[in-house]
């Protein structure tokens, strides 16, 4: 599988199993559909724990699975999932205010139709109906938005274990043992490290955007 991106490494490892996403995603601690997919497509990558269940299940190490993975194709995951987030927290607002819309309707409609009962009842109806979609779409996007957040998660502790690894892999394993638990990732962006990205030298501003992602999901 050498020179296989993570996630075509996962569909060779599922596909050598005769598994289909529903059935692989079971034995990954039970992964949905929907996950897997991503997972495939190189647009997210499974937690730590999963990745192990992943490697045994191909026969492979952890760091044969992750060998085309580092730091700066993790990084650009993030950036990918981090826009995602905006867009799920952009409908979510959108959503409520749709809500909060429909509330101050009832008020008019209360005077609008306040000589006929029959109506205002109808019209009644007819909303709660619309709130109940909204209601249904709201809640489909908290799903959307609490698993956007807890794969973010994820990847960021990912990143943190490579990043572990790539920084101390030229230091004498008895150090890396002292110094290894004090090493916080935030250093990553606020030390002198290059990183680059799409062969593209990171800039400070680039660096401080990706402090806000380590801020916004361990806030």
């Amino acid at each position: 599988m050498m020179g296989k991106t993570l996630g075509q490494k996962i569909k060779t490892i599922r596909l050598n199993l005769g598994k289909n996403m529903e059935e692989f995603g079971e034995l990954v601690d039970k992964a949905n559909k929907g996950l897997v997919s991503r997972w495939e497509s190189d647009k997210s990558i499974p937690g730590i724990e999963r990745l192990h269940i992943i490697a045994q299940l191909g026969n492979m190490t952890l760091e044969e699975l992750m060998e085309t993975e580092n730091v700066n194709s993790l990084l650009e995951k993030s950036i990918g999932l981090e826009s995602h987030l905006d867009l799920s927290l952009y409908n979510l607002q959108d959503l409520r205010k749709t809500l909060t819309k429909i509330t101050k309707r009832y008020k008019e409609y209360e005077e609008k139709y306040k000589d006929d009962k029959e109506l205002l009842l109808e019209t009644y109806k007819a909303e709660f109906r619309t709130i109940e979609e909204v209601n249904k779409f709201l809640n489909d996007e908290i799903d959307i938005n609490n698993n956007l957040v807890k794969e973010l998660r994820e990847l960021i502790k990912v990143i943190q274990n490579i990043t572990y690894s790539e920084v101390f892999k030229s230091i004498d394993r008895q150090s890396i043992t002292k110094r290894q638990t004090n090493f916080p990732l935030e250093s990553l962006f606020t030390s002198g490290i290059n990183i680059t990205l799409d062969d593209k030298l990171l800039t400070k501003d680039d660096k401080e955007r990706a402090l806000q992602i380590l801020n916004l999901v361990f806030k």
